[in-house]
């Protein structure tokens, strides 16, 4: 008996190994090309899955508003390019963000980017890790396992932090840095398949579980920095963190498959997802420019429910007014965003027609109005 179980396993473990994926560094980006992801962030009924493999992601069904292209540019078109010497490689977004990279034969590794800040706070500046990040790496195998720790710090003018929760310290710094200090543990825990709209993809799945320490630190006369994370108020900013993220790799395309963030005790469902925009959000002119701030509602027309999706907006309240053809308002609703956010509203009392909907702020300035169409089968 134990004869016979041991030849099947050996006769099985061609077929099993033949199942699972390694990823290549034929897949880098390169510069000249653009790397197009959309995301869902209210994924209905999805999960995550177990580790191992082969497994089947079933997520054909995400829904997207638009997809937001990361162009891949030579350094020398930064506006940031002095400040990493060592990056070989730039992506460019069309909010002005810009991610520097050093790429190398076995590895793509994350200098620094300019950009929204680390913590969600909504302020613009530089942020550099120390050491690089790996962002990629090739070859990429089943059960790979890395360690990695880094830390990324961003400065901030006293001037920038004003009108931030930043302001909410009692003291009068000169300057405030960001400090994240992450101990990375890095699994590829398991392989398999993944449909998404459009398409389906042979993928490997890397597990990123990130504990991070989050500090802010000012920089006062005569002392220079001191750490006043503990004067700030009670908050999500700053202190302990822990973060996982599921990155599904494929050797069919060069973005992601999917970026998963999950939720759950066991981070078992699917909180929210960016995925390889399918080919018509790929091709499509939308009416909305990610990187200007605004809303989009979608799928439009709709019929009994759609979702508005908030981009770009500074941390706050915003109404969404609700307007028949005739200039009437039919319905309001009293939104909080702070980064990027998705709304989902039934629709069932509205009548057939077209409809106009307007994003105002905290100031009662309209930032965009744009048209919905109602439809009923």
């Amino acid at each position: 008996m134990m004869y016979k179980l041991l030849l099947c396993f050996i006769l099985c473990l061609p077929f099993q190994l033949a199942a699972q994926i390694n990823i290549n560094s034929n897949v880098f980006p390169a510069v000249g090309d653009t790397l197009r992801m959309s995301v869902d962030r209210l994924p209905e009924n999805l999960k995550t899955g177990d580790s191992g493999g082969p497994r089947t992601w079933d997520y054909k069904d995400l829904e997207a508003p638009y997809a937001l292209a990361m162009a891949m540019r030579s350094v020398k078109e930064g506006n940031w390019a002095t400040e990493f010497k060592e990056a070989n490689m730039l992506g460019k977004l069309p909010g002005g963000q810009e991610y520097y990279y050093r790429k190398t034969a076995q590895t793509i590794d994350l200098l620094g980017f300019y950009g929204s800040d680390p913590v969600g706070l909504g302020i613009q500046g530089l942020c550099r890790y120390s050491p690089a990040i790996t962002d990629r790496r090739a070859p990429m195998r089943y059960l790979d396992r890395h360690t990695p720790e880094f830390e990324l710090q961003m400065t901030i003018s006293a001037e920038e932090a004003q009108g931030s929760f930043l302001d909410s310290i009692p003291i009068t710094p000169d300057s405030l840095r960001i400090r994240i200090k992450t101990k990375r543990l890095e699994i590829t825990d398991a392989y398999g398949s993944m449909q998404l709209p459009g398409n389906v993809y042979r993928v490997l799945r890397v597990k990123y579980e990130d504990k991070m320490d989050i500090i802010l630190e000012a920089k006062l006369p005569f002392v220079g920095w001191q750490d006043v994370t503990a004067l700030l108020p009670e908050n999500d900013y700053f202190g302990k963190r822990l973060e996982t993220n599921f990155v599904y790799y494929s050797n069919q395309i060069k973005e992601p498959a999917a970026v998963v963030k999950p939720s759950g005790r066991r981070l078992q469902n699917v909180a929210s997802i960016q995925f390889k925009a399918p080919y018509e959000l790929s091709t499509a002119k939308q009416g909305l420019i990610p990187g200007v701030p605004g809303v989009l509602a979608y799928p439009n027309p709709a019929i009994t429910t759609a979702r508005f999706d908030f981009v770009n907006l500074s941390t706050g309240n915003y109404r969404l007014a609700f307007y028949n053809i005739l200039g009437q308002k039919v319905r309001e609703e009293m939104v909080w965003v702070s980064g990027n956010k998705t709304l989902k509203l039934e629709l069932g009392d509205f009548k057939k027609g077209t409809y106009l909907y307007s994003l105002i702020d905290e100031q009662g300035k309209t930032l965009s109005t744009k048209r919905l169409m109602i439809i009923r089968p």
